[in-house]
C-alpha cells in the first residue's frame, strides 16, 4: 500500500511540474509577444508624429488620430490583446477610441507616477468592473512613447485578453 501512495503522489508531482512548466512557457510566449507588439507601436514614426503634432482644432486631432489604423490592425490580428490605449500629455489631442489626453486624476495613478521616475516598461494588474458589476483582474503592459520633438512622452497601455489566457492555459 505504501508503494501505491508513493507512486500516486509521485505522479501528481510530475503532473504539477509539467503543468507549471507549461504555464510558465505560455506566459513567457504571451508576454514576449505583447512586449514586441507594444514596442512596434511605441516606436512607430507615424504615431510619434501624430502624438507630437500641435493641432489647431479638436476636429483636426480627431481626424488625424482616427485615420491611424495600426492599433486596430494589431488588436484584430492578435487574440492575446484585449485592448491598446495611449495616454497623451499633448494638450491639443482630442479623445478617440485609442487615445486619451492625460487628466489630473490619471496623473495620480501608479502607472503615471512610475513613468515620472523612470522610462522602464512594466507589467501591472488592475481590478476592472464590467457593465454588469462583475469585477476581474486585468494584466497590462505599460510602455513610454518618447516624443522628442516636443520634449514630452505618451504612455502606451496594452491589456492582455483574459479569455485568450484562460483558453491557452486550459488547452
Amino acid at each position: 500500500m505504501y508503494t501505491i501512495h508513493v507512486h500516486f503522489y509521485s505522479n501528481i508531482i510530475k503532473t504539477n511540474v509539467f503543468l507549471n512548466l507549461r504555464v510558465k512557457s505560455l506566459l513567457l510566449d504571451m508576454t514576449s509577444n505583447i512586449y514586441n507588439k507594444s514596442d512596434s507601436i511605441a516606436s512607430d514614426p507615424e504615431l510619434i508624429r501624430l502624438l507630437s503634432k500641435k493641432y489647431t482644432s479638436a476636429h483636426q486631432s480627431l481626424n488625424a488620430l482616427t485615420n491611424y489604423d495600426k492599433i486596430t490592425s494589431v488588436i484584430s490580428q492578435d487574440p492575446s490583446i484585449q485592448n491598446i490605449h495611449i495616454y497623451s500629455l499633448n494638450p491639443t489631442i482630442t479623445k478617440t477610441d485609442y487615445v486619451t489626453p492625460i487628466n489630473k486624476e490619471m496623473k495620480n495613478t501608479e502607472w503615471f507616477q512610475h513613468f515620472k521616475q523612470t522610462s522602464t516598461p512594466f507589467w501591472s494588474s488592475h481590478k476592472k468592473t464590467d457593465s454588469f458589476g462583475n469585477s476581474s483582474m486585468e494584466l497590462c503592459f505599460y510602455e513610454k512613447i518618447f516624443l522628442p520633438s516636443i520634449k514630452s512622452y505618451a504612455i502606451l497601455n496594452t491589456t492582455v485578453s483574459n479569455n485568450h489566457l484562460k483558453n491557452r492555459i486550459a488547452a
